[in-house]
């Protein structure tokens, strides 16, 4: 799964890296981060509702204090 997430999302730009969700709070979460933060607008209008895996994509712009919850 990584291996395609990489391939759809590196066709927009050089990514930082990939951190995809493994425990059951957080399965079906990825983070993807770019290096240019201007790529993620292309992003979010590109490819929400992209399906991958018989599964839609949701991208939403990194809120730090909604995921810092998630993760804690």
């Amino acid at each position: 799964m990584s291996k395609e997430i990489d391939n759809i999302f590196s066709k927009y730009g050089a990514i930082r890296y990939i951190c995809i969700g493994k425990t059951k709070d957080t399965r079906g979460i990825t983070f993807v981060v770019y290096k240019d933060i201007y790529v993620t607008k292309t992003i979010v209008n590109h490819l929400f509702g992209f399906s991958i895996a018989n599964r839609y994509l949701i991208v939403l712009y990194y809120q730090k204090l909604k995921m810092s919850k998630l993760f804690d």
